[in-house]
């Protein structure tokens, strides 16, 4: 497995999710699930290696998810965003080699 990716997870989960995205919309979930759902796709590839389809599914509707919310997210939320973005494409791409 990367482990830039697990050093950079490490570092990302030490930041805490932006209160005032509480409750925001992102289609049919809030900003806040798409966040857990991302944080346990990326969790699940670090403890096993490996992505089920449907995790990788999931991962990939996040990524277009968050793609969307970092643009909406206010200037001084961005970043926490477009972190996860970031970190939600490598592990995808780190699954998707091992499909």
């Amino acid at each position: 497995m990367n482990d830039e990716l697990r050093q950079e997870w490490r570092t990302f989960e030490l930041e805490e999710f932006p209160a005032e995205c509480l409750g925001r919309a992102a289609g049919d979930q809030t900003w806040e699930q798409v966040d857990a759902v991302t944080a346990a796709c990326i969790s699940a590839l670090l403890a096993s290696g490996t992505l089920d389809g449907e995790c990788r599914a999931l991962l990939d509707d996040a990524i277009l998810r968050l793609t969307e919310m970092t643009a909406l997210a206010e200037e001084d939320h961005r970043y926490y965003f477009s972190q996860l973005l970031e970190l939600a494409r490598q592990a995808r791409e780190a699954a998707g080699q091992q499909a």
